[in-house]
């Protein structure tokens, strides 16, 4: 689906189309490896192995501008573009160390290390508010439970 947001053209996606297609794949993947069928156990161990920083990616993505994520909505989309009031190399550098797993008080001290404005990283950290993520008043969590039943 497409939308026309200030004259660029937006595609939108649906996480939890993305979240079961990877899910899925994964499952695939276990299949081959150990030569037998685990679909009772997949969707649990891709949860357990992948599914917060696959959101948090996600998440970054859509406060970043870079992707429209139905499910996240229109109020958080690109409230984070680094044209925006912050250093864009700045605004990468923290979304990148977010997006691998990186917390909040390590990006502290990363740049605390490296001189760099302190101010300035944790007004992105709080923009990005990655340890209190709601979508929709729903947590992270709460969306596992419809991804187990879509079909990808």
């Amino acid at each position: 689906m497409t939308d026309h947001a200030e004259g660029d053209r937006v595609e939108k996606h649906s996480i939890l189309h993305h979240a079961a297609a990877d899910c899925a794949a994964e499952k695939h993947l276990d299949w081959e490896r150990l030569s037998y069928d685990i679909q009772e156990t997949a969707s649990e161990h891709w949860r357990r192995r992948f599914w917060r920083l696959w959101f948090r990616r996600h998440w970054v993505e859509h406060i970043l501008g870079q992707t429209f994520w139905l499910e996240m909505g229109d109020e958080n989309f690109g409230m984070l573009q680094p044209t925006q009031r912050h250093n864009p190399v700045l605004v990468d550098c923290v979304a990148d160390r977010l997006i691998i797993g990186w917390e909040n008080l390590g990006i502290i001290l990363w740049a605390s290390d490296w001189g760099l404005d302190l101010d300035e990283v944790i007004q992105i950290l709080k923009k990005l508010n990655i340890n209190h993520v709601r979508v929709n008043n729903r947590r992270i969590e709460d969306f596992w439970e419809p991804l187990l039943t879509l079909q990808p």
